[in-house]
């Protein structure tokens, strides 16, 4: 006889980093791991977009510790672990513990085009000694410098259905209530009016943001406000922490048509916004390549007696196939602490992109909006709970 008991560790955001150390008698090697798919960057580096700045080295260690005692059939942990983004390359990852009870085996999956997981399955699980199950993920983290030119860029009108989801509600981001929705369309009416660009939009958001909501960073380990819980704080006494700020911002984003989305850090979150490049873009561009070859030239002939010369055109052209090709990006910014807008000087391990994910306590549709850790068995009978702890941690090379 058994019983099915969901036991789940729920990542509260500030995360307590972990270090054990045991005594172990028996070691395992995973018996046909899946192998890492498509781990690194994706997509390479435009003309128009982002580009990457500085970078960071480092691993993240994750894992799980069970202690001796618990009997169970039909176990499945899962554990968030990095995955490929422009701003992170991820290596395979490796196994440094597995000791105890072998696996069946170790695989990875996408959950929501957002985030990874590290998927490991018991038959049965017959803890008569502690078991250890760690592994590490080498990254580098690069700093995201803002594009060159922004005055290219407009609200999609069309969009990939991977992108049109963060149009919608999600978990503290509650703009498909009337009231929310109400109170925001008017703030955007009266923030965005005089603006010129559809970048200038999305950064007066931003400021005003920043300027509604005070930072506070003391309550970051409690669950999130939600967008309507702020709004009904008095101005004068509004405040959150980073996933509050972020989760308002993303908020005023998807009421003006702007994809936006969470980004989510071992310590922190930020948020990213969605726009693509104009139609006429390579007019724009040439223009402006035009006027700083004219000023460069000046600049040249009024330094005849310094030996100087003036600069050679660029004989290659850009590749416009390539540049129509890839016309939506997506912009960082960091929304709780210092103004940083279309850039991001972050280079910390990146857990995952999005806000609305599969929540396994409230099924069939319940959503959360961050991944968690989550331990699921069946029980056999008379046997104890298990006691478990997770592993997550940075090591900085």
């Amino acid at each position: 006889m058994t019983s099915k008991i969901k036991f789940y560790r729920v990542f509260i955001f500030s995360f307590i980093f972990l270090v054990f150390s045991f005594e172990v008698s028996a070691q395992f090697r995973f018996p046909d791991s899946e192998q890492d798919v498509d781990v690194s960057s994706y997509g390479g580096v435009s003309t128009y977009g982002t580009r990457r700045g500085v970078k960071q080295e480092q691993t993240w260690v994750a894992g799980i510790v069970l202690e001796a005692g618990a009997q169970l059939e039909n176990v499945t942990i899962t554990m968030p672990v990095p995955a490929g983004w422009f701003e992170q390359d991820v290596k395979p990852h490796r196994i440094v513990k597995g000791r105890g009870i072998a696996p069946r085996g170790l695989n990875f999956r996408t959950v929501n085009n957002g985030a990874r997981e590290a998927v490991i399955k018991f038959d049965k699980l017959n803890l008569n000694q502690k078991l250890e199950i760690i592994l590490e993920f080498d990254t580098i983290n690069y700093e995201v410098e803002p594009p060159a030119n922004t005055e290219i860029f407009v609200i999609p009108k069309r969009l990939p259905n991977e992108v049109a989801a963060y149009l919608k509600a999600s978990p503290k981001i509650e703009i498909d209530d009337t009231r929310v929705s109400t109170m925001l369309r008017k703030v955007l009416r009266e923030v965005t009016n005089d603006k010129q660009t559809d970048w200038e939009k999305v950064e007066a958001i931003y400021r005003y943001v920043q300027k509604r909501i005070k930072y506070n960073d003391a309550n970051k380990s409690l669950p999130a406000k939600g967008v309507k819980a702020l709004l009904a704080m008095p101005e004068d006494k509004c405040e959150g922490d980073c996933k509050d700020l972020c989760s308002f911002f993303v908020a005023m984003c998807r009421l003006c048509k702007v994809p936006a989305r969470l980004v989510r850090l071992p310590e922190h979150c930020y948020a990213e916004f969605y726009l693509e490049v104009s139609k006429d873009a390579e007019a724009l561009i040439a223009k402006s390549k035009k006027n700083t070859e004219e000023n460069t030239n000046l600049i040249a002939n009024n330094n005849e007696n310094k030996n100087t010369t003036t600069p050679k055109k660029n004989a290659s052209k850009p590749n416009a196939k390539k540049q129509i090709e890839q016309r939506g990006f997506w912009f960082p910014c960091q929304v709780a602490g210092t103004y940083c807008f279309g850039e991001i000087h972050e280079r910390q391990v990146i857990l995952q992109k999005g806000d609305a994910f599969p929540d396994p306590e409230n099924q069939p549709n319940g959503k959360k909006q961050f991944l968690t850790e989550m331990f699921e068995g069946s029980l056999l009978q008379g046997s104890p709970k298990p006691k478990f702890k997770f592993i997550h941690d940075v090591k900085t090379k």
